[in-house]
């Protein structure tokens, strides 16, 4: 089996990707940022989650990373990794699918083709809880504070929630409302000096928060600006 590593450099060496029917992107855009992908393969050989979730398949960048490092620390963990995209047939062409089938790792992995705002919801009614989970699809102020609103409280206590794009307003907005007024999330520092450099240049890629209580606020709660 090809490790993380591997998967990795095979993702950012691909300058045209193929889906299902034929359709071409272009690579490796799209494809989450090599740093994040090398983050998120460190925790998960850190922490090792027993389940993980991401909202945004596209090309399966990151639900690679997390399938293989599942299929490596437990075999028999069949979809232990789930992933949420409603255009990934429509749009992407079945892209991230067909990775994970050549990378034989689909079997760990179950895609749910719905919008997030109905997929999550769902998944927090069945009482579904995850060690990880990576906030990646659309980038619109509304949509990503669902997926902050439903993802906090899908993470289990001590595990990892993680979003991508911090740069953009809409994204920025979000973890500033995060960082204003959510009890029991904690933002975590930046592991290297090149994360602390892009965040001074407001160019940061990745914010990484771990739940360490519970995050939901008194109904009186005032209002903080953010």
């Amino acid at each position: 089996m090809e490790d993380s590593k591997t998967l990795i450099e095979a993702l950012y060496s691909t300058r045209r990707i193929i889906g299902r029917t034929g359709k071409e992107f272009d690579g490796p855009k799209g494809i989450s940022s090599l740093n994040n992908l090398k983050t998120i393969e460190q925790m998960m050989e850190r922490y090792s989650p027993r389940k993980t979730l991401e909202v945004g398949l596209a090309f399966g960048g990151s639900a690679t990373v997390f399938a293989s490092t599942h299929k490596k620390n437990n075999p028999t963990g069949l979809c232990a990794h789930t992933a949420i995209d409603p255009l990934q047939t429509s749009h992407w062409d079945g892209c991230g699918r067909l990775r994970l089938e050549e990378t034989q790792l689909m079997e760990f992995v179950e895609v749910i083709e719905e919008r997030s705002s109905v997929a999550l919801p769902r998944l927090m009614a069945e009482g579904r809880q995850y060690g990880m989970i990576y906030v990646d699809g659309s980038h619109l102020f509304e949509d990503a504070f669902i997926d902050a609103y439903y993802c906090m409280r899908l993470l289990e206590t001590g595990g990892y929630l993680l979003f991508d794009d911090c740069s953009d307003p809409h994204v920025a907005k979000v973890i500033a409302f995060i960082d204003a007024s959510v009890p029991g999330l904690e933002r975590q520092a930046e592991t290297n000096l090149k994360q602390t450099i892009a965040r001074y240049l407001g160019k940061r890629q990745l914010t990484v928060y771990r739940r360490i209580g519970p995050v939901e606020r008194e109904w009186t709660a005032r209002f903080k600006r953010f």
